[in-house]
């Protein structure tokens, strides 16, 4: 007998930035407790602007699998369906255990956070440090419970900051980039003065972000410009997202726990609310914290020797790690391995005969770093760090000429290091992408229903796959007649082992072709394929057994 609980989540989407930050937090969690857990995807096929077109379907499959406990995306869901839905999926399933996400329902737990402090922080930043008066807010959904707290926030906080509020300068959104695009073409079009905007969400500020440089205004010297979520992107736009962090990893986390207790019958309380935090990036108008921490070299003191340069050096290494990680080797570790790499250069300036000892010592700290975060980005400010010490450690010139010259070496080496790790990581992307698409060309090339099931069975493992089961309707449905799920029979499976061996985790996506629904995809989760990869496999097995003869 199966005696692990399953655990079931009903998500918009597994792709979509912010519900994604989220769901990892739940697999691995889950994972870490040894529940199986069953991903319910209530996303259309035809893309993440349509979040809503299959819930009914993931709702009804959702109901049938037997579960301990759900976890809802409540916020997502209201959004598209409205608190009545959210109410009488509830209802629906009964006294299981459920947890909810941003939204709250009455009578059940849910997990949110402090919405108001961190959108009041960002409007103090940009008035008390960027000197803003004219400050625009792009809002969210009208009722949606987050959205308003943000929005009421960026009031509150003008006020406190005695900066008038203009009407004008607000815009209704939907947590779409182009609600965000929306907003900037009226207050371009219509003349409106603004030095700053303000988003209810990251995906809206990409949108600003985006129009604004189609219009050849400059962020941040012409406009300052803020999201809410900090979603992975957001570092990594031109110009950087300053934003208001969200711990998405650990509402999801937070809700299985909150699940986890539940079904032991401990009561662990109706809320779980969890603190965020601002991030100032480029996007406002600040820099970068190496950039302004960029100093030229130290002038010597009596005082300062080796050792306190070790020291101090291994202090800023440690502060840039993830010293919490499972496979960080420790803090006395890491001093010695940064006495010792201090120790290679001066050996390395004293005795050039023998070359390389510095860069053969960096090029081990690359690897022996990694296991608590970015080795080559803590390795960059060790350097730099030493390029400011060098005029300490060594008083004869010539001695001075080549540390820096070694150092400079290793800051090459760090940057090939840097840009051969992720050559790598784009050539495995653009591998697996190819898997994808060859599997799906394969599938959809198939005539037959057995064709289909072969194809799956030849290439799904390759992409990490290795669990799956097809259920068709005995007559297919149309989506908009649509009123309980129909009876199934199976027509695919893997013969994969036994899932009572291990935790499992599957995503069960309708298959939906044409308007007709056709039945249910569950496809076991694998952590190294892009989210996007399963609505891709959705899609073509859906006009696979659309199109496919018995």
């Amino acid at each position: 007998m199966n005696r692990r609980p399953t655990i079931g989540v009903l998500i918009d989407a597994v792709h979509e930035s912010y519900q994604s930050g989220i769901w990892k937090g739940i697999a691995e969690q889950a994972d870490r407790l040894g529940f199986h857990l069953k991903t319910y995807v209530g996303t259309s096929q035809d893309g993440v602007d349509h979040f809503e077109a299959h819930y009914p379907f993931a709702v009804d499959i959702a109901a049938g699998d037997n579960l301990s406990g759900l976890i809802l995306f409540s916020g997502s869901i209201t959004e598209h369906h409205g608190r009545a839905f959210v109410s009488a999926l509830c209802d629906r399933f009964g006294s299981m255990p459920m947890v909810c996400v941003s939204e709250p329902v009455p009578g059940i737990p849910c997990v949110l956070v402090e919405n108001g402090p961190g959108m009041e922080a960002m409007v103090d930043h940009f008035v008390e440090v960027h000197n803003l008066s004219r400050i625009a807010f792009v809002r969210g959904p009208a009722g949606h419970l987050e959205a308003e707290e943000r929005f009421l926030a960026y009031r509150r906080a003008l006020a406190r900051n005695n900066r008038a509020y203009d009407p004008a300068l607000v815009f209704d959104g939907g947590f779409l980039a182009r609600d965000g695009a929306a907003a900037v073409r009226r207050l371009c079009d219509a003349g409106t003065s603004f030095d700053g905007v303000l988003c209810v969400n990251d995906d809206t500020a990409f949108g600003v972000l985006e129009e604004l440089r189609r219009r050849g205004r400059h962020v941040p010297g012409e406009v300052a410009v803020a999201g809410f979520d900090d979603v992975l992107t957001a570092s990594v736009v031109q110009p950087a997202l300053s934003t208001v962090r969200q711990p998405l990893h650990r509402m999801g986390a937070a809700a299985v726990d909150h699940l986890a207790a539940a079904l032991t019958g401990a009561d662990a309380g109706d809320v779980v609310q969890l603190p965020t935090e601002p991030v100032f990036r480029r996007s406002c108008g600040c820099f970068a914290g190496h950039i302004l921490d960029a100093r030229g070299p130290a002038a010597p003191t009596e005082a300062t020797g080796t050792a306190q340069i070790a020291a101090a050096i291994t202090a800023h290494a440690l502060a840039l790690m993830d010293t919490t990680a499972d496979s960080f080797i420790g803090e006395a570790a890491v001093r010695e391995l940064m006495s010792d790499f201090i120790d290679s250069l001066v050996m390395d300036v004293h005795r050039p005969a023998i070359r390389n000892i510095f860069l053969n010592e960096l090029d081990m700290l690359l690897f022996r770093l990694e296991g608590a975060g970015d080795s080559a980005a803590v390795l960059s400010v060790v350097l730099r760090d030493l390029l400011g010490a060098v005029t300490v450690l060594f008083r004869d010139a010539a001695r001075v000429a080549e540390a820096n010259n070694l150092l400079r070496q290793g800051q090459a080496l760090v940057a090939d290091y840097r840009g051969a790790r992720q050559r790598v990581t784009d050539l495995r992307d653009r591998q697996r992408a190819h898997r994808v698409s060859v599997t799906g060309q394969r599938i959809i090339s198939a005539s037959h229903r057995r064709g289909i099931a072969d194809a799956m069975a030849a290439h799904l493992p390759a992409l990490g796959i290795d669990r799956w089961h097809i259920d068709l309707c005995d007559q297919p449905v149309a989506t908009d007649s649509w009123t309980a799920l129909p009876p199934m029979v199976t027509a695919a499976r893997s013969d994969g082992g036994d899932e009572r061996d291990r935790p499992f985790h599957d995503i069960c996506l309708p298959l939906v072709c044409g308007g007709v629904f056709l039945g249910i995809a569950r496809l076991s989760h694998c952590a190294d394929l892009s989210p996007f990869a399963y609505e891709t496999l959705r899609q073509h097995i859906s006009v696979a057994f659309a199109a496919a003869e018995s």
